[in-house]
């Protein structure tokens, strides 16, 4: 038996690569606690399993081949800090942005509080801004 951080880090790898880049919702989902605090939610996305569902729902239905590396993956005690690459085509409505068939390549980095192989906290997430350029949405900065 491992310590809890490699418990933990086994968790997240499985959670990125086996999980959320399956689009699987009904597993991804058992990997959060009902209670799960949301840090970096959208304004208007509620806390808990429901806004969960809300967020990948429309991350998964905006970006039918959204699929994110492992780089790193860093824990201490319950707190696991993942960091990798997020590549996506924009090819369905997200949230309210029609589809722009434009592809996004971003960096992510989250932090999560693990409890019994359960998400109860996040923070991070993608890299809105340039996710936001590379569709489109946000005009590139002139230097």
């Amino acid at each position: 038996m491992g310590s809890v951080e490699e418990k933990n880090k086994e968790f997240a790898r499985w959670y990125v690569e086996d999980v959320f880049n399956k689009h699987d919702l009904n597993t991804l989902l058992t990997c959060f606690a009902e209670d799960i605090y949301g840090h970096s939610l959208p304004p208007g996305v509620p806390n808990g399993i429901q806004g969960v569902t809300i967020w990948f729902s429309a991350l998964f239905g905006g970006f039918s081949d959204i699929h994110a590396n492992v780089d790193e993956i860093i824990a201490e005690g319950d707190t696991v800090i993942y960091r990798g690459v997020m590549k996506a085509n924009h090819d369905g409505q997200f949230l309210v942005l029609p589809p722009s068939g434009k592809k996004a390549v971003v960096p992510v980095i989250e932090v999560w509080r693990i409890k019994d192989n359960k998400i109860v906290e996040h923070w991070g997430g993608i890299d809105t801004f340039s996710m936001m350029q590379q569709l489109g949405v946000i005009p590139p900065l002139g230097v």
